[in-house]
């Protein structure tokens, strides 16, 4: 099944959005899309139900109608939204079976409607695509990936088809899974944005009550974003023997 899409080339563009963490690469993507007109946008984001929420949360605030796997049955009604808003909005989750839905959706679309662009945002980019080849299928390659590429290959589109990485660590798109980029766009990291350690050397988590005492006193509304490193001992020792 795979495997015959190998051969197949599409025309696809690449386009790497990237900032720092918590700096609005979110709402460049709204952004994106509320300036696109006659397109269809799908925004991909991570396999978990709660971070799809937080998405269509933030679109639909932003008077965007957002559409899920539910409604790609309903295909009246995705033609009418697109022919009176001039755009048609999808939030997938990453996993296998939804991109497979979202490849025959577009596949209908694309013979319903005329639009003049197809743009894929992968929302956390850099773990979309989890193998150093982006173009060839190989058996061994997670599912969803897999199904990205039968996707971007085998749809036959009259329209431009861009392919929108949005990621804070865009040097895994492009050094650790190899995907070819000329156009990145670095979203300027805001002067009030500061590291933990601007303030306090981070050696122990007494640390965090200074930065809550600090951020009380100056009444700055900031926010503190901590990502905690643990070791599974087990796990560790089991590896230790096997080595």
């Amino acid at each position: 099944m795979f495997g015959a899409v190998e051969s197949s080339e599409a025309v696809v563009e690449n386009i790497v959005i990237t900032a720092a963490t918590q700096v609005g690469k979110t709402k460049a993507i709204i952004e994106c899309i509320l300036n696109s007109k006659n397109c269809v946008s799908v925004v991909s984001c991570d396999n978990n139900s709660d971070q799809q929420s937080q998405i269509i949360k933030r679109l639909k605030k932003e008077n965007i109608e957002v559409f899920t796997i539910k409604n790609f049955k309903n295909i009246k009604k995705l033609v009418k939204n697109f022919n009176e808003n001039k755009r048609l909005v999808f939030c997938v989750l990453n996993n296998n079976s939804q991109i497979k839905k979202l490849t025959t959706l577009m596949e209908t679309l694309a013979t319903k409607i005329d639009m003049d662009g197809y743009n894929l945002y992968h929302d956390e980019g850099d773990v979309v695509s989890k193998t150093d080849n982006v173009k060839i299928i190989d058996t061994e390659d997670p599912n969803g990936h897999k199904e990205w590429l039968v996707h971007c290959n085998s749809l036959s589109l009259n329209c431009k088809f861009k392919r929108i990485w949005v990621s804070a660590t865009p040097e895994n798109c492009n050094l650790l899974y190899d995907v070819p980029c000329k156009n990145v766009f670095v979203l300027p990291t805001p002067v009030e944005y500061k590291g933990i350690t601007k303030h306090y050397p981070w050696n122990n988590q007494n640390q965090i009550l200074k930065e809550v005492q600090r951020i009380n006193r100056l009444e700055s509304k900031e926010v503190i974003l901590v990502c905690k490193e643990f070791v599974n001992e087990k796990q560790e020792a089991e590896s230790l023997e096997l080595s």
